[in-house]
């Protein structure tokens, strides 16, 4: 496997095909265009992935106190005792 999970072969005849489309005049000047944009596309994708990382990584450290406060809240809850009665308990008054 070489360049993007494609052999030397495949390389080589996309290369034959550049030349022939662009010329050799134009060649270096479309290798570096298609450089940057494969640069920039790493740079984006590398910061994208950081910031999925570093959500994930806040969520990871919030969840804890979360479920505490939610845990907290059910037993406040159950504790305290119901004012409402069931239709049983009313038909029976």
């Amino acid at each position: 496997m070489g360049f993007l999970g494609i052999g030397t072969g495949e390389v080589l005849v996309i290369v034959v095909i550049v030349l022939m489309i662009f010329g050799p005049g134009k060649l270096p000047e479309t290798a570096r265009t298609l450089g940057r944009v494969v640069r920039e596309f790493r740079k984006y994708s590398s910061a994208l992935t950081r910031d999925f990382r570093e959500e994930f990584e806040k969520q990871v450290k919030e969840t804890p106190d979360r479920r505490e406060k939610s845990i907290k809240k059910s037993e406040e809850a159950l504790s305290e005792p119901k004012a409402t009665l069931t239709k049983e308990e009313e038909e029976r008054r």
